[in-house]
């Protein structure tokens, strides 16, 4: 769409990296986790991303450390953009990761869901069928 590729909207995309690569930390993101939280929320209100932003988010949706909420909402935040193959694909590593965390997963799977295909769907769900449920 064109409007997400103006250069005002790229200017805030890239801002909003920027500010996630600083925040994106346990040091950070463990003790001001508000302006984590408010960063991530802009991230999913905006409904678009780029390769780096998205690269941002995952880190820390990723980054062992960061309390699990912070983790999920990062997540979360990609629930609403349009889909693009490295995103869609980026979530689902993280759903069929059986060494993520549970919640971690279950974010990444809500967030991809809307842009998952009949292949994807049925490698999600041969995966979570052949796992053990430790819920």
């Amino acid at each position: 769409d064109y409007c997400s590729r103006t250069a005002p909207v790229q200017e805030i995309l890239n801002v909003l990296s920027a500010k996630l690569d600083t925040q994106c930390t346990p040091d950070f993101s463990n003790v001001e986790t508000t302006q984590v939280l408010t960063t991530l929320k802009s991230v999913g209100n905006i409904g678009k991303t780029t390769t780096s932003l998205f690269d941002s988010v995952m880190k820390c949706a990723l980054t062992e450390g960061i309390e699990t909420n912070v983790q999920v909402a990062s997540t979360l935040s990609l629930k609403g953009v349009t889909c693009m193959e490295p995103v869609t694909n980026g979530l689902k590593s993280v759903v069929l990761d059986t060494t993520m965390n549970t919640e971690v997963r279950i974010g990444s799977y809500l967030a991809a869901i809307h842009c998952f295909n009949a292949g994807d769907l049925q490698e999600v769900f041969d995966k979570m069928s052949s796992e053990t449920n430790e819920q």
